[in-house]
C-alpha cells in the first residue's frame, strides 16, 4: 500500500522570538556610537520545516576603545515579529504567554584577522500574547566587559542564536509544545558585522597581546523539522495536548495474490499531533475504490473493495526516524465480476480476520503531509455468495505477499 497526504489545513507554529542579546564586547556609555543592523535568520522548530525570521538588532558600542582598559559592558537591544499565523497557532494550543532564554555567538575579529569567540546568555521576559493577530518581542541586554591589547580597528559580528522558549496556558501550565529548544542559522550571504571599534594606545607603544574574554556558548542541537507553514484556517481545539491537521488522501494498493493489480485510493485523514513528544492519532477515510485485476494470470477480473478502518492509527512522528503509523481495516468486496459476469460480493461479502496495516514515511511532513508505505495481510472471505470457495483463493495472502 502507498498512500500520499497532502496538507488540506493545518496549523503551522513558528514561534519566533528576539531575545538576541548582546553578541559581543563591552563599552563605556561616554561617547558610545548606535550601532544597527537587521539580519535574516532560519529557525529549526519541533517537527515543522525550518520558518524565517528578521532580527533588528541596536547596541551602543564606542568607536574608540583604550588598549588593555576594561571596555565596560553596553546596552543592546534586539526585535523580532511574530506573525499572524504563528500567534494562531499559540493560541490553538491556549497559550496566553511566553517566556524562556536565548543564546547568541558572535566574534570580536582583530586587526591581524584573529579573534575571539564570545557567547552571552539573556531571558525572554514573560509576555502576553494577544487575543489577536500577530505580536513584537523585544528583548534588552548587556554584555560582557573586555580588555582589548590589539591597536587597530576591531570589528564584532553576529553569529547564530539558540532559543529555549515555553508558552504558558492562563494559569500558568505548560501547553502541549511544553518547553522547546531551536536553533536559528543566520542566513548566508548577508553583511552580519554589528560594529567597529579603533582599540588604541595611551602611551604609543603596542601592548602585548592579553586579550581576554568569557568562552564561546556552544550552541546546543535542536530537534530539526521538514514542515512547510502554510495560511492556517483558524483551528477549533479539541484539546490542549495536541494541534489539528487535515490531509487529502491517494495513493494504491498493489495486490501480489493470484489476483494481481492495483486498486486507487482516495479520501481524508484527520490526525491530532502532540509536538512535545510527536505522538499523534488519526482517523483515516478511505472512500470505495474498483480495479481492473487479472486472476491466476489470464482472468479479468473487476471489483468493488472497500478498507474500512475499525481503529483510529496511532504513531508517531520523529525528525530522526520519520513517520510511523499502525491501524486495524476491514476488507469488504461489495462486487466481484469476471468478463463483466457477476461472481459474487455483496454488503456481507468481507474478510474473516482484520488486517493490521502498518505504515512509515522517513520524510514525512507534518505541514505538507508525505508519502507512506506499507504491508497488509489478507484472510480468507466470508459471505460471499454460492462462489465463496473460489473468490477467496484469489485474493487471500499474508503481508509478506500484498502491499
Amino acid at each position: 500500500m502507498s498512500l500520499r497526504l497532502t496538507a488540506r489545513s493545518s496549523v503551522a507554529l513558528a514561534t519566533v522570538s528576539a531575545s538576541l542579546l548582546g553578541a559581543l564586547v563591552s563599552a563605556p556609555a561616554a561617547g558610545a556610537a548606535t550601532w544597527q543592523s537587521t539580519l535574516d535568520y532560519t529557525c529549526r522548530f519541533p517537527l515543522m520545516r525550518p520558518q524565517p525570521l528578521k532580527l533588528k538588532i541596536s547596541a551602543e558600542i564606542p568607536a574608540t576603545v583604550v588598549a588593555n582598559a576594561p571596555t565596560g559592558s553596553f546596552k543592546i537591544t534586539a526585535s523580532a515579529a511574530v506573525n499572524d499565523a504563528a500567534a494562531t497557532a499559540l493560541r490553538a494550543l491556549f497559550s496566553t504567554t511566553i517566556e524562556g532564554s536565548a543564546d547568541a555567538a558572535a566574534q570580536v575579529v582583530f586587526p591581524d584577522n584573529t579573534s575571539i569567540d564570545v557567547g552571552v546568555p539573556t531571558t525572554v521576559p514573560k509576555q502576553a500574547i494577544p487575543t489577536s493577530g500577530g505580536f513584537e518581542t523585544n528583548a534588552t541586554g548587556s554584555t560582557l566587559s573586555l580588555r582589548l591589547s590589539k591597536v587597530g580597528r576591531a570589528k564584532i559580528t553576529v553569529g547564530d542564536l539558540v532559543l529555549r522558549l515555553t508558552p504558558r496556558s492562563a494559569d500558568g501550565e505548560l501547553t502541549g509544545l511544553s518547553e522547546f529548544e531551536t536553533e536559528c542559522f543566520q542566513v548566508p550571504g548577508q553583511n552580519n558585522q554589528l560594529a567597529t571599534i579603533d582599540v588604541t594606545s595611551a602611551t604609543g607603544v603596542t601592548p602585548t597581546p592579553t586579550a581576554t574574554a568569557k568562552p564561546p556558548v556552544t550552541p546546543t542541537p535542536a530537534i530539526t523539522a521538514t514542515a512547510t507553514a502554510q495560511p492556517p484556517v483558524t483551528p477549533t481545539p479539541t484539546t490542549p495536548s495536541g494541534i489539528p491537521y487535515s490531509y487529502g488522501l491517494s495513493g494504491s494498493a498493489t495486490l501480489k495474490t493470484l489476483t494481481k493489480g492495483t486498486l486507487p485510493l482516495s479520501g481524508a485523514v484527520d490526525a491530532n499531533l502532540k509536538l512535545s513528544t510527536g505522538d499523534f492519532t488519526a482517523k483515516i477515510g478511505i472512500n470505495e475504490t474498483q480495479g481492473n485485476l487479472v486472476a491466476l494470470g489470464f482472468l479479468p477480473v473487476s471489483a468493488k473493495v472497500q478498507i474500512l478502518p475499525l481503529v483510529d492509527a496511532t504513531g508517531n512522528l520523529s525528525p530522526s526516524t520519520g513517520l510511523t503509523a499502525k491501524t486495524q481495516v476491514r476488507i469488504k468486496l461489495p462486487e466481484v465480476k469476471a468478463f463483466g459476469i457477476p461472481l459474487g460480493g455483496g454488503k456481507d461479502c468481507q474478510a474473516k480476520n482484520p488486517s493490521q496495516i502498518n505504515l512509515t514515511s522517513p520524510n514525512f511532513d507534518a505541514l505538507e503531509g508525505g508519502t507512506l508505505s506499507g504491508v497488509f495481510a489478507i484472510s480468507d472471505l466470508t459471505g460471499c455468495g454460492f462462489l465463496n470457495g473460489i473468490i477467496s483463493p484469489l485474493t487471500a495472502a499474508p503481508a509478506t505477499r500484498s502491499a
